[in-house]
């Protein structure tokens, strides 16, 4: 498998236009165990009733807490009925 990060801007964009707007990086730094960032993301996803995610395992996660989750699928078993 191939890893590498691309930037997209989209961080920067929303910062100059919505400055309001929390992301969740700036909620965890200072965090270095793992744990304690599930831990905080789980508890944003408690306090939340709507969800969009991608395919996969973060689906799944967000499937756990009420409310609706729209999912994103480009392809694979998940749309085949598998």
């Amino acid at each position: 498998t191939r890893n590498f990060e691309m930037t997209l801007g989209d961080k920067e964009m929303i910062r100059a236009e919505f400055p309001s707007v929390v992301m969740f990086e700036d909620l965890t730094f200072g965090l270095e165990d793992p744990e304690d960032q599930n831990l905080l993301l789980f508890v944003l996803m408690a306090e939340s009733d709507r969800f969009v995610s991608v395919q996969g395992g973060t689906a799944v996660v967000s499937s756990y807490f009420s409310g609706a989750n729209i999912i994103l699928i480009r392809g694979g078993q998940e749309i085949d009925g598998g």
